[in-house]
C-alpha cells in the first residue's frame, strides 16, 4: 500500500510540474492492439495472447529548448487478450483484462514544417504503469458442458465459478471454489501490480491544435510473481493510434 501511495504521489508531482512550466495541456484518446507472450522455460512451450484496448488521459509539454520537450502524461487504459486451444474434443480459453493507471514520462521532438498548420513530432521514454485490477476468465467446453472460472491475476483467488448444466446456489459455488483453490494456490500463478514499459512514436500536428499519434510499445517486467514466474515469463506488447488536442 505504501509503495501504491508513492506511485500516485509521483503522478501528482510529475503533473504540477508541468502545469508550474505553463505547459501545454494536451488531452489524448485511442485504440490499442495488446499482445501478450508467455514463454515456459522447462519443458519449453510459449504462446501468445491477442486483443484490444482503448485508452484516455492527458499529459503536459514542458519546453526544454527549441523543438524539445519533456512530456508527462496521466492515463487510464482497458485492455482484453485471449488464447484459445482445442484438443480431444475439449476447447479451453483464456480471456485477460486489466484496468491500468500509467505514467508516460516522454522525450520529445517537435518539427514545426508549416507554422500553425502542419508538423511532426518524435517521441519515445519509459511508461509506468499500475494495475489497478486484473482478472482471468478460463472457459472449459467439451463433452456438452460449460464450465467459466473467473480469478483475480493479483491474488490468485477464484472470484466466481459458473457451470452451464447446473443452477448452483451460492454456497454451492464456494464449496468447489474451496476444493479447488488449494491446487490453484500451490501453482502460484499471480500478476504484479506494477508494469514497466518502453515507449516510442510519431505524432502529427495540426492547425496547432489537433493531434494523431501512432506509438508502440514492450514491457519490461515479467509480469508473473512468485514461483511461477522462476519458471515461466509474461510479457505485454502493443501497438496503438491516438487523437488529441493540445490547448
Amino acid at each position: 500500500m505504501k509503495f501504491h501511495i508513492k506511485f500516485i504521489l509521483a503522478a501528482a508531482l510529475l503533473a504540477a510540474a508541468g502545469l508550474a512550466a505553463n505547459a501545454q495541456i494536451s488531452v489524448q484518446a485511442g485504440a490499442s492492439l495488446p499482445y501478450q507472450k508467455m514463454t515456459q522455460h522447462d519443458p519449453s512451450d510459449r504462446y501468445a495472447r491477442g486483443g484490444i484496448g482503448a485508452y484516455a488521459g492527458v499529459d503536459y509539454d514542458i519546453h526544454i529548448v527549441k523543438g524539445f520537450h519533456i512530456t508527462p502524461g496521466l492515463y487510464y487504459s482497458f485492455t482484453q487478450v485471449s488464447h484459445s486451444e482445442a484438443e480431444s474434443g475439449i476447447e479451453t480459453k483464456e480471456t485477460q483484462t486489466d484496468h491500468l493507471i500509467s505514467i508516460p514520462v516522454h522525450l520529445k521532438y517537435a518539427f514545426n514544417i508549416k507554422p500553425d498548420k502542419f508538423g511532426l513530432y518524435l517521441y519515445a521514454g519509459p511508461v509506468f504503469s499500475l494495475s489497478a485490477a486484473s482478472r482471468l476468465k478460463g472457459r472449459i467446453n467439451g463433452f456438452g458442458e460449460n464450465i467459466d472460472v473467473y480469478v483475480d491475476n493479483h491474488t490468485g483467488a477464484i472470484k466466481n465459478l459458473e457451470i452451464a448444466s447446473l443452477q448452483l446456489s451460492d454456497e454451492e459455488k464456494q464449496t468447489i471454489i474451496d476444493e479447488v483453490q488449494p491446487t490453484l494456490d500451490r501453482q502460484g500463478i499471480t500478476q504484479r501490480h506494477l508494469d514497466l514499459q518502453v515507449d516510442c512514436g510519431i505524432g502529427f500536428m495540426f492547425r496547432k491544435h489537433w493531434e494523431l499519434r501512432l506509438g508502440y510499445s514492450f514491457g519490461v517486467f515479467d509480469r508473473f510473481n512468485r514461483d511461477y514466474g522462476d519458471n515461466h515469463d509474461l510479457k505485454t506488447v502493443q501497438g496503438y493510434i491516438g487523437f488529441g488536442y493540445r490547448f
